[in-house]
């Protein structure tokens, strides 16, 4: 009885909040991938990122921007198709070496997430174990100016927020904002809770920030009555297709 009430609940649920889409979390480019490296599970190659690319838009997905996913889904209205929105979190140089001519090559845009005390070598990576080359200040400018690419926050150095008092999440939060925004000259209003780690309290900080959208580290489908401050989104592995 108990699991026939929860299929005729999701059934429901999945009728008056329909799939329209997904927004795919990303972190790493390697030129080869190592299914032992600790980090195995944040890192995909470039040949299966374009494959990737490939496969959403021959089912007939639409590639699309975060300010267009914030569109639809406070409109409440989906597009004519189901779309895919590919992310990048942290800012590892790779996004701009390897995976950059590629979403050029197939005029799809993307979004990565700085985490500003990461960037240019401005502070170290401490919690990815093989210290990556991030983001240099020339790509970034770059990357800025790329209509392709959209710019977030993803907090000055990368903490669990909800572990953090009031002042010091808005420091990380809206600080990232201004120095990325001094940075690139362009407004920032898309943010990425590090970790996933988010409550009520953060999503109103978020907004009063002056953000649009947030996302979250992981999760499943964008559907009808979602947060634009709480977009749930799918980790891209080696492991997906």
């Amino acid at each position: 009885m108990n699991k026939l009430f929860f299929n005729i609940k999701r059934k429901i649920y999945k009728l008056f909040h329909p799939q329209w889409g997904e927004i795919l979390m990303l972190h790493r480019i390697v030129p080869a991938y190592n299914p032992q490296s600790k980090n195995a599970h944040l890192e995909i190659t470039p040949e299966f990122l374009e494959q990737t690319i490939v496969k959403y838009q021959k089912k007939g997905y639409l590639c699309v921007t975060l300010e267009q996913v914030k569109e639809q889904v406070l409109k409440g209205k989906h597009f004519h198709k189901k779309f895919v929105c590919f992310t990048f979190d942290d800012g590892f140089a790779d996004n701009f070496e390897l995976a950059y001519p590629i979403f050029k090559t197939h005029n799809c845009p993307f979004t990565i997430f700085v985490t500003v005390g990461f960037l240019d070598n401005f502070a170290t990576a401490n919690w990815y174990k093989e210290q990556p080359k991030m983001l240099s200040m020339e790509q970034l400018t770059k990357l800025s100016n790329e209509p392709l690419c959209t710019i977030g926050s993803h907090t000055l150095t990368h903490p669990h927020l909800t572990e953090l008092d009031f002042e010091a999440q808005k420091r990380e939060i809206l600080l990232s904002k201004q120095i990325l925004e001094q940075w690139t000259g362009k407004p920032i209003t898309h943010f990425a809770y590090p970790y996933g780690d988010y409550n009520e309290q953060l999503m109103q900080i978020v907004e009063s920030c002056g953000y649009q959208t947030a996302v979250l580290c992981n999760g499943n489908y964008v559907r009808r009555g979602q947060s634009v401050f709480a977009l749930k989104r799918k980790i891209l592995s080696m492991n997906s297709h």
